[in-house]
């Protein structure tokens, strides 16, 4: 049917189907899009992504299902329409003579066509349900308010469904105890400045899984930084994914030949003998001085371990060896490498500057 006005009511009830699919859309969409925010907010907040993407794909969907399978206007469905303006079923009659070129029918369309003239495609209203706009405005509030509460839980602001879950319902996170004990002289630097000193212990509470907080180990007056206790060796430590009850201890070593060392001060074997009366004897051979150009080496005697090795040699091998192993360890920043390293640098600078003095004298 060519009839330009009967063109005009089809326009008319495409419109109607297209709304009447697209409302049906988004409710459907919007139901996904609610219930999907909801399981990512009770267990992973960071996929509402994929909430608004089905939300979307189901939208599109079901309107194109819905206006071809349902709501695409045929020539009878814009007939019987038209009809109910007062037509009283001429127009549908005229559809269902289409072809058919006796008398009669063709009296009949002039008669149908003559009656849709008086009418007009502006009485021609288009009908939606009430309740279908209804429960999609109901609907499509919770899906975005959903959405909303889920996208504020990936962001932070809110605690996600899981958390309250285990608040509400879930069993109270178990904490262990975390002590940091001083073995020797030094010091403890925690992360917030905080300085614990010799005879003080540090104690802190860990939830189950987490990692303590981070402590260094600075060694006191002549003394230095060995290693904890459970074998890490680099000042800066942090005892990571706690299950237990756990005390570690800092482990401090005096240098030999600082004072409170017992041996330090004892009398040096190799003084001259006296004549009973505290004056030396001439030594008939006499210790090389280090300035003397003759060859060998002036080794302090209270630089010797256990009468055999020099601490000098022993000193430097282990300042070496500890270099590299903090170079190597991945475990620590580079700023906390290079305070390490200057901290081992100043030890190293005061043992070389005491051998110089000792050697001077």
């Amino acid at each position: 049917m060519d009839n330009g006005l009967f063109l005009k009511y089809h326009k008319k009830m495409v419109r109607e189907g297209v709304l009447k699919s697209l409302i049906l859309g988004l409710l459907a969409g919007a139901g996904v899009l609610f219930l999907t925010a909801f399981v990512f907010w009770m267990a992973k907040p960071d996929l509402l992504w994929v909430a608004v993407l089905a939300f979307g794909v189901v939208t599109g969907g079901v309107t194109v299902i819905l206006y071809y399978k349902k709501y695409k206007p045929t020539i009878k469905a814009i007939a019987r329409r038209v009809d109910d303006l007062g037509l009283q079923e001429r127009l549908l009659t005229m559809v269902e003579l289409e072809g058919d070129d006796s008398y009669i029918a063709q009296r009949q369309r002039e008669d149908a066509l003559s009656a849709m003239e008086k009418v007009g495609p502006d009485l021609l209203k288009i009908i939606v349900s009430t309740a279908a706009v209804v429960a999609v405005s109901i609907v499509g509030t919770l899906s975005v308010g959903m959405a909303t509460v889920t996208g504020l839980s990936s962001a932070g602001i809110l605690p996600s469904g899981g958390e309250l879950w285990n608040q509400w319902f879930g069993e109270p996170p178990v904490y262990y105890e975390v002590t940091y004990v001083i073995d020797g002289q030094g010091q403890l630097i925690l992360e917030n400045g905080e300085v614990i000193e010799s005879g003080a212990t540090y104690q802190t509470r860990v939830k189950k899984g987490a990692d303590a907080e981070e402590v260094y180990a600075s060694g006191g007056n002549e003394w230095v930084f060995i290693e904890w206790s459970d074998g890490h060796q680099t000042p800066s430590y942090s005892v990571k994914n706690v299950t237990k009850d756990i005390t570690i201890s800092a482990v401090f070593a005096q240098i030999s030949g600082s004072e409170g060392d017992d041996n330090v001060f004892d009398e040096p074997d190799d003084l001259p003998p006296t004549d009973g009366e505290g004056i030396p004897k001439p030594n008939p051979n006499p210790p090389k001085n280090p300035n003397d150009q003759h060859g060998g080496q002036y080794v302090p005697s209270n630089q010797i371990i256990d009468n055999k090795t020099y601490f000098g040699h022993e000193y430097d091998a282990a300042y070496e060896k500890a270099l590299e192993e903090l170079d190597q360890d991945e475990e620590i920043s580079e700023d906390q490498k290079d305070m390490t390293g200057a901290y081992f640098d100043t030890i190293k600078s005061s043992k070389d500057a005491e051998e110089d003095q000792e050697g001077e004298e």
